[in-house]
């Protein structure tokens, strides 16, 4: 057990390979030790603390700075959550980014996330009318404090669903999204392509991904190192919020990593047939160009029981009006 704690303790990156850090945990059991606490039961509680962490607690404060201005899926959602006309679930819908171009549709919207942070953040943003929910989307089959369902359309932006850890936790929230769903309801996932050029090329090698100015004058750089397991399908990200007051040259961290299990095409298609979903797309754009070799995304839609005629007639009449100019 103190191995399973000690491997998501805060990583270092030393000669290009990751090592942890263990200070922090080797103090709290000498301080335990101390007051005469047993040895097991505090590596017990601090592996529970950790697990029951909030993911996206030390993220959240920059998230917005860095993602409020991607808009180029707006017009998709959109598009898609008219045609549902219907209650609409976003599976973890973070600080509300997708929600908010959605609320003068007049739909009834719900967005579920599994950090509070993040929905603290959201609540600040989006209208009253819109429900967030602090929930694990694996677990919302039954769940009392879910308004509006069974939904129209639930969907998952920018790879949120990637960050379910293995197939039985992604098998697990299809189900669950199912039996929340209307029969003949619609389900969007916009996943990243598994393109093994771009996976061979993590190589931990740590560079900025995104640079800004705070308002406080302070610069703001977001440094990441990512690493790839091949046999678990995992890429391993490690962060680092580097915040630099350019007067005393000062520089205040913020760090924390997190793992994405990415999917390949037919192994998707698997994935929902396990759950009981039925494939009707699998797009590779926002513009919902065919999956290709070169796709920019993997962007699923699937529907279970029968596909609402409405949705599937204006669905394919949106497919031609985008690729007939």
């Amino acid at each position: 057990m103190a191995f399973a704690f000690m491997k998501v303790c805060l990583p270092n990156l030393v000669d290009g390979k990751r090592r942890t850090t263990h200070g922090w945990f080797v103090a709290s059991l000498r301080s335990a030790s101390a007051r005469g606490v047993p040895l097991r039961r505090t590596i017990e509680r601090m592996i529970d603390d950790t697990r029951n962490r909030d993911p996206y607690e030390r993220f959240a404060a920059f998230y917005n700075l860095e993602y409020s201005s991607f808009v180029a899926d707006l017009d998709f959602y959109r598009t898609f959550a008219q045609q549902a006309n219907g209650p609409v679930l976003e599976l973890g819908c973070g600080t509300g980014r997708v929600l908010a171009a959605l609320e003068d549709l007049d739909l009834p919207l719900t967005g579920i996330d599994s950090s509070k942070t993040m929905l603290a953040i959201a609540r600040e943003v989006l209208a009253g009318t819109t429900a967030l929910i602090h929930a694990d989307m694996t677990a919302l089959s039954g769940n009392a404090a879910l308004p509006n369902a069974p939904y129209w359309m639930a969907f998952s932006a920018i790879n949120s669903f990637l960050h379910l850890p293995d197939v039985a936790s992604q098998v697990a929230a299809l189900e669950s999204i199912r039996a929340v769903t209307v029969t003949g309801g619609i389900l969007l996932l916009d996943l990243m392509v598994p393109e093994p050029q771009y996976l061979a090329s993590l190589n931990g090698i740590l560079h900025i991904e995104f640079s800004t100015t705070l308002p406080g004058g302070q610069r703001l750089d977001k440094l990441v190192s990512r690493t790839h397991d091949l046999a678990e399908q995992l890429i391993h990200t490690t962060v680092f919020f580097d915040m630099i007051d350019e007067a005393t040259g000062t520089v205040t961290r913020v760090a924390d990593s997190y793992d994405t299990r990415y999917i390949h095409r037919f192994e998707i298609e698997h994935l929902l047939s396990l759950a009981g979903w039925r494939l009707i797309s699998v797009y590779g754009s926002y513009d919902l160009d065919p999956y290709s070799n070169d796709a920019e995304r993997m962007i699923v839609l699937a529907t279970w029981g029968d596909m609402h005629a409405e949705l599937a007639i204006a669905s394919t009449e949106f497919e031609r009006s985008l690729h007939v100019k």
